[in-house]
């Protein structure tokens, strides 16, 4: 499911999209729990959509450049439901790290 969200659990997909001309991208990992910082980086022709694999949950940050310079850059995160929950606040979606969703804050569903 597509939310807004820097948290990335495993089998998480998010795909970048950058506002203008870019030669590379740097996606920044952050382990939630050590600290510990990953980069993986894009340049031209490669695909712009990464699938976490790891087993600890992550924030992340990217940025995009091209010679160096900023370029604005976007992302859409979706995020592998693992369960669905009722509470008093209506229907949560719970997903890979255990934080819920209200069903109002997702924007798109894939398979």
């Amino acid at each position: 499911m597509n939310v807004q969200s820097q948290a990335l659990s495993t089998g998480d997909q998010v795909t970048f999209q950058p506002s203008g001309n870019w030669d590379q991208i740097i996606l920044t990992l952050t382990d939630s729990t050590t600290g510990n910082m990953q980069q993986v980086t894009f340049n031209q022709g490669d695909s712009l959509t990464y699938t976490y694999q790891g087993t600890d949950n992550v924030t992340f940050g990217a940025t995009a450049t091209f010679n160096g310079t900023p370029v604005a850059l976007t992302g859409d995160v979706m995020r592998v439901v693992q369960g669905v929950q009722s509470s008093s606040s209506g229907i949560q979606l719970v997903l890979g790290d255990g934080t819920t969703v209200p069903v109002s804050a997702i924007t798109e569903i894939t398979q």
